[in-house]
């Protein structure tokens, strides 16, 4: 793999984490929970689809894994 994939998933890492704390805030906040995804290569596609199977409503993704997602 390619230096700037491992910098994409990098930041949709990170990306995610900031999400994540956004959204425990919120539901602190007495706010519906949301559920994020983070979607990127290298984890397992299986586990990520199922994750989509049970809803979810943010997505955090490379643009490579999004696309294989979505040919689902």
């Amino acid at each position: 793999m390619g230096c700037g994939s491992n910098h994409g998933r990098v930041l949709a890492r990170q990306t995610y984490e900031v999400v994540e704390q956004f959204l425990i805030s919120m539901r602190e906040h007495g706010y519906p929970e949301l559920r994020p995804l983070l979607c990127i290569g290298g984890v397992d596609m299986r586990s990520q689809l199922e994750v989509v199977k049970k809803g979810v409503h943010i997505v955090v993704a490379t643009p490579g894994r999004l696309k294989d997602m979505l040919a689902k």
